[in-house]
C-alpha cells in the first residue's frame, strides 16, 4: 500500500517513531509509512541502522546475564500462586 505524498513522514516524524518501530510496537499503517520514508531517506536509514545495531547489542548482552537466582525463585513462587 503506497501512501499519498501528503501522508509521508518527515525525518523528524520518522525519528519520533524510531524506537516503537525497532521494538515492533507500531501499527501497520505507521510501520509502512516509516519503511517508505527509510526507502527514500539515506540519513534516516543510517540512523535507524545504528540504533538497530545498538539495540541488538544491548539485547544480546542482557540475554547473557540472565536473572539472579533469588529473582528466579521469587518469580517462580509468584507464578505458582497464580
Amino acid at each position: 500500500m503506497k501512501t499519498h505524498r501528503m501522508d509521508r513522514l518527515t525525518c523528524r516524524q520518522a525519528q519520533e517513531k524510531l524506537f516503537d518501530y525497532l521494538d515492533r510496537e507500531i501499527g501497520e499503517r505507521d510501520r509502512q509509512r516509516v519503511e517508505e520514508h527509510l526507502a527514500m531517506c539515506e540519513a534516516c536509514t543510517r540512523r535507524f541502522g545504528f540504533e538497530r545495531k545498538l539495540l541488538d547489542q544491548i539485547r544480546e548482552k542482557a540475554g547473557r546475564q540472565g536473572l539472579p537466582s533469588d529473582v528466579k525463585r521469587r518469580l517462580a513462587a509468584m507464578l505458582r500462586n497464580i
